[in-house]
This record gives structure tokens, sequence and C-alpha cells, in this order.
């Protein structure tokens, strides 16, 4: 997977962008959002790269996503989970929306702030509400408790990382860690080693 592009900016627009890294230009699409905090063209720039097959039945084509931010990233690749919501939507909700006051939305069951969403009608609305409130539930829990419990430890950090590295999503890494009595003899790999335990049940 491509994690992140970094390269001068050929050319940007409101709905794709142009990036040259080590000699290749990249086109990416991007959401409104993103576009407004672009550097300058010919000036350097980092966006995190989201890679989407799109499948038909001839062939299988890829493109590009590019964001500003991972928090945007993640937003996106949780909206096209969603049955009957492909890139295009997604990048639009995103380009219209704060991430943090979308995912309070839909956890609060706000229908009236996603239909007021272009491309978001009453059906639709519903549909994102069903299956993302319980995600959006699970990661608003997680990041309240990592707040409360990974502040200091530093090792805790370190074993988290090395979970989300290990490909665990961050709400299941840190409710594995925080079922983890972590004592002074032990080393990141034994901490890392008893979370995975836990994750396999």
């Amino acid at each position: 997977m491509i994690e992140l592009l970094r390269g001068i900016i050929l050319h940007k627009s409101p709905a794709n962008v142009v990036i040259e890294c080590g000699g290749i230009g990249f086109t990416l699409g991007i959401p409104l959002t993103t576009y407004e905090q672009l550097a300058d063209t010919g000036q350097e720039d980092t966006l995190y790269v989201y890679l989407h097959m799109a499948a038909s039945q001839s062939a299988i084509t890829p493109r590009l996503f590019g964001f500003k931010t991972r928090s945007e990233r993640e937003l996106f690749m949780v909206l096209i989970s969603v049955q009957g919501v492909g890139p295009r939507l997604a990048v639009t909700i995103v380009s219209q929306a704060d991430v943090g006051a979308f995912k309070k939305a839909v956890v609060s069951g706000d229908m009236r702030l996603l239909t007021r969403m272009k491309g978001i009608g009453k059906k639709k609305a519903e549909k994102i509400l069903f299956e993302l409130r319980e995600k959006f539930e699970d990661i608003t829990t997680a990041d309240s408790q990592d707040a409360a419990s990974f502040q200091t430890p530093s090792i805790r950090q370190d074993a988290l990382a090395a979970l989300i590295a290990l490909g665990y999503t961050r709400p299941e890494a840190i409710r594995a860690l925080q079922s983890v009595t972590i004592t002074s003899e032990m080393q990141l790999q034994d901490i890392v080693r008893a979370a995975l335990h836990i994750i396999s049940g």
C-alpha cells in the first residue's frame, strides 16, 4: 500500500492534483478541503494516499486519491465501506465535512446535518447512519480512553504503534493494550505479544 507521496505540485484544481515524485507524475483525486491546504504550484507538498481499485466486467482500473491529513483519508476509507457509497460521493462528503463534526453527527443520528450535504438524500443518510454509527462510537470511545491511558508511558505508545503496523485498527489495539498488565520487567515485544494473545482470544 502507498502510504504517502511527497513531491512537487505540477498542477492543481479543486478536484485533482498532479504531484511529481522521483521524476514520475501522479494524478490524484482530492477533496476540496485538501485543495484549500495544498502548497502553490512548483512547491513541495505531502499527501496521504489511498489506492482504489475499481472493478468492472472488462477490467480493473486503479485510481489514486490524496488527502492532506490522515483523518480525512480515514473518513474516506470508512465511507467507501458503506454499500452504495463510491469514491466520488466519499470525496464529495469529505469536501464538505469537518471530520470530527461528521463523526459526531453519525453517532448522534443527526439526519439533518447529513441530508444538508450535497449527494446525500434521506435514504443514503439512513444507510450511512446504520452502517457507521457503531464504528464511530467505537472510535470515539477508544480515542477517549487513549487520551486517558496512553499519554505518559512511552512503551504503551510504542506497543500501540507496533500493533497498528501489524494491521490492527487503532481501537482494537487500544482495547487490547488496556487489558495488558504492564510490569517494569516487560519489554516491548512482551507487551505486543500479550496484546496479540488478547486480540486472538
